[in-house]
């Protein structure tokens, strides 16, 4: 897909899709899959996500602070709002059916 973007750096909530397309043809270039929901991570202590929300992702949750190689099961990091935005509208569908890659 091509991207045909315009710059308007006062309309901050422009900027948290403007660049998925691009990514999304590298995505599919390794992974041989489109992709169908972003997601992303703010950290509340320091950020609002102000212009995640204008651009309408959702909320989904807050993550425990302890990453994704945690082996102590103690919070080691800041606690960050998980945000998301469907790119399809029937995202969910095409994940449930999604079959793992074979090696």
């Amino acid at each position: 897909m091509g991207s045909q973007e315009t710059k308007l750096p006062e309309l901050s909530f422009f900027g948290p899709r403007c660049h998925w397309s691009d990514d999304e043809a590298d995505w599919c270039g390794l992974y041989a899959h489109p992709i169908y929901y972003l997601e992303t991570f703010i950290d509340p202590q320091r950020f609002r996500g102000t212009c995640y929300r204008a651009a309408n992702w959702s909320v989904l949750g807050m993550t425990t602070g302890r990453g994704k190689a945690d082996l102590t099961h103690q919070v080691n990091r800041s606690i960050k709002q998980v945000l998301g935005y469907p790119l399809v509208k029937d995202f969910r569908q095409r994940l449930s059916h999604m079959t793992a890659p074979t090696a």
